[in-house]
């Protein structure tokens, strides 16, 4: 699926940027951590729809997309905005 490679894609590029402590869990049961350590935030996409928000992160869309609940997120407030800014 086209969906799939570019997200492997895209994840395997911010594994090699930065170590973020962050779970990326999809509808679909599959789950990403983008670093070896235990996360620290989970970020639940429930449909495929909503990655077109996290393949291109701003603070915009992201923000949009949790607002639209197109994302559920999970961990402490000062971590989430950390890590939103890292993406």
């Amino acid at each position: 699926m086209f969906w799939k490679r570019k997200l492997e894609q895209w994840v395997q590029g911010m594994r090699t940027h930065a170590a973020l402590p962050l779970r990326l869990q999809l509808w679909n049961g599959q789950h990403f951590d983008f670093s070896p350590s235990t996360p620290e935030v989970t970020i639940h996409i429930p449909s495929a729809a909503a990655l077109g928000y996290l393949l291109h992160p701003t603070l915009d869309n992201l923000g949009r997309a949790y607002i639209e609940g197109k994302l559920e997120v999970e961990g402490h407030l000062q971590t989430i905005i950390e890590v939103a800014n890292s993406l």
